[in-house]
C-alpha cells in the first residue's frame, strides 16, 4: 500500500457567530487558505489532481461545489479539479481522508484536503409552496440542525440537533450529573496539540472586496495565545471553563447535565497536551 504523508498544513482563525469573519464569504475565505498553502509549499498548483473540500451546510454562498470555486478564486489552474463532500460535522476529516485514499488508489500524487464553514453567513430558506400561487411557505435557519427534514425519517428517528443527541444519550445511558465535567471544545484541543507546521493566516478584507493576508504565525505558542479574532481570543487553557445554565429545556430533554470544555486533569487529556506542549518547546524528556 502507498505510503501517504502530509506535508503542510494551512488554516484561518475560527470566528465568532457575528465575529470578525463575518463579512468573508465562505468561497473567498477557503481560497485565501488555499492560495496561503501553495504559497508556504512552493508546490505548483497545476500539479495538484484535485481539491477536497469538506462543507456542511452549501446552502448559500458555499453552495453548487465550493472546492471548485474556491480553488478558481486562489488562482488555481481551471486544469484543476475540485470537489465538496459532505459528512455533517466532520466533513473536512472526510476531505482529509478522501484524499489520502486516492493517493492510496493510485488516482494521483498530490491531493489538497480541507473543509470550509460559515455559521454566520448560513442564510435563511424558505420553501416553495406545494400549490400554484400558493401563499403557505416555511422558513428555516440553515445556521445549524436540519432544515426540509423528511417527516417520515423525523418519526422515526427523530430531528435533534447535537445538543439534544448528546443529551439524549447520557439520559439513555444513565449517565449521572455531568454538569461537574467541563467539556472542552475539540477545536481547542486541536489548537494544543497541534504539529508545529501548522500555520494561521487571518484575511482581511479590502475596500473592492478582495482578501490579503494580514497575520500568520505557528498555530502553537507556549502559553496558548493564537490570535485576537480565534475563539481562544488571547485566553490560556485555564480561563476557558465556562458553564452552560442547567435545567434549560431544549425541546423535550432538559440541557443541563452536560457542560462544555471538560476539566482536563479528569480525562487524562492534560498529562498529553503537557507532554505535547513540552515537545514543541523542545524541552521534553
Amino acid at each position: 500500500m502507498r505510503e501517504v504523508v502530509i506535508i503542510d498544513a494551512v488554516r484561518s482563525p475560527i470566528g465568532r457567530y457575528g465575529g470578525v469573519l463575518a463579512s468573508v464569504r465562505p468561497d473567498d475565505l477557503l481560497a485565501h487558505v488555499l492560495k496561503a498553502l501553495v504559497e508556504r509549499t512552493g508546490v505548483d498548483p497545476a500539479l495538484v489532481e484535485d481539491v477536497y473540500a469538506g462543507c456542511g451546510n452549501q446552502a448559500g454562498e458555499d453552495n453548487r461545489d465550493v472546492a471548485r470555486m474556491a480553488l478558481l478564486l486562489a488562482g488555481f489552474p481551471v486544469e484543476v479539479s475540485g470537489v465538496t463532500v459532505n459528512r455533517n460535522c466532520s466533513s473536512g476529516l472526510e476531505a482529509v481522508n478522501q484524499a489520502a485514499k486516492a493517493i492510496i488508489a493510485g488516482e494521483g500524487e498530490i491531493f489538497i484536503g480541507s473543509g470550509v464553514e460559515s455559521m454566520s453567513r448560513a442564510p435563511f430558506l424558505m420553501a416553495k409552496s406545494e400549490k400554484a400561487y400558493g401563499r403557505q411557505v416555511t422558513v428555516f435557519d440553515s445556521t445549524l440542525g436540519s432544515r426540509f427534514s423528511n417527516p417520515r425519517a423525523t418519526a422515526q428517528y427523530g430531528d435533534h440537533a447535537m445538543p439534544e443527541t448528546a443529551d439524549h444519550i447520557a439520559v439513555d445511558l444513565g449517565m449521572p450529573e455531568m454538569g461537574v465535567f467541563h467539556f472542552t471544545p475539540i477545536v481547542l484541543i486541536a489548537a494544543v496539540v497541534a504539529l508545529p507546521f501548522i500555520w494561521i493566516v487571518m484575511p482581511r478584507m479590502l475596500g473592492d472586496n478582495r482578501i490579503e493576508t494580514v497575520h500568520a504565525q505557528r498555530l502553537f505558542e507556549a502559553r496558548l495565545r493564537v490570535t485576537e479574532n480565534s475563539v481562544l481570543n488571547g485566553r490560556e487553557l485555564s480561563e476557558l471553563s465556562t458553564r452552560l445554565p442547567a435545567g434549560i429545556e431544549f425541546h423535550d430533554v432538559p440541557v443541563g447535565l452536560l457542560r462544555p470544555q471538560h476539566r482536563l486533569r479528569m480525562t487524562g487529556t492534560h498529562e498529553a497536551i503537557e507532554e505535547a506542549m513540552a515537545t514543541l518547546r523542545g524541552d521534553a524528556a
